[in-house]
């Protein structure tokens, strides 16, 4: 297992990091991630972009989540409240009531998990955009490329993208993954189902290490 990953270059979206520290359930992936770094089983090329961007949000991604939680308890609550007439209606409400009590305890965790993964930003390879992605990046911009095809100002993806692809060019004895959320797929293309194929492929491996972790 250790050969199979041991040239393994990621490179992890901001989105993919922001999923991970609001979702608690994600911790063992995350730790398997940061050890599997440490013992240098693989590799992560952090651009400085995916840093700056990661400590902007750090802060909002507790509110963000006790908020949503929050609100998720109270749409529960009142569908019990309108169309349950279970006799253990009363319970299961104080349940919701005592779980909305401890959601400054569920935000320390969630703190804890943001302050891991800031820790593997950190210590990892950190790359600056150097002035030919910049160039790239624009002209992916003027060309109406994607990430250009949509309306918002997409110039932080194509730079991530860029740089991705100039990391490829540098070294051709790694394996490297783009490991980024894909929400829609307008148009399938080689470059979308390559990161779908080495995603899965990533983060199936990085599971059974975890799996395997346990059992011994």
């Amino acid at each position: 297992m250790s050969n199979e990953l041991s040239n393994k270059v990621l490179l992890i979206d901001t989105c993919v990091w922001i999923n991970l520290a609001q979702d608690t359930s994600s911790k063992p992936l995350v730790m398997a991630i940061k050890n599997l770094i440490e013992n240098n089983l693989i590799k992560l090329i952090v651009p400085t972009i995916i840093k700056d961007e990661f400590e902007r949000n750090k802060d909002r991604i507790i509110d963000i989540s006790k908020k949503k939680l929050s609100q998720d308890i109270r749409k529960v609550k009142n569908i019990i409240e309108q169309y349950s007439n279970s006799g253990d209606k009363d319970t299961v409400i104080n349940g919701l009531d005592d779980v909305n009590h401890k959601l400054p305890m569920m935000a320390d965790t969630i703190s804890e998990q943001s302050d891991t993964i800031w820790d593997i930003l950190s210590t990892a390879e950190t790359i600056a955009i150097p002035d030919n992605v910049k160039i790239q990046a624009s002209d992916r911009a003027l060309l109406k490329k994607a990430p250009f095809h949509k309306s918002k100002n997409s110039m932080a993806d194509a730079l991530i993208i860029e740089l991705f692809f100039n990391a490829t060019l540098t070294d051709e004895q790694s394996d490297f993954y783009f490991i980024t959320i894909i929400q829609k797929i307008l148009v399938p293309s080689p470059t979308i189902e390559f990161i779908m194929k080495t995603t899965t492929n990533i983060f199936l491996k990085i599971k059974l290490l975890i799996q395997l972790t346990c059992h011994l």
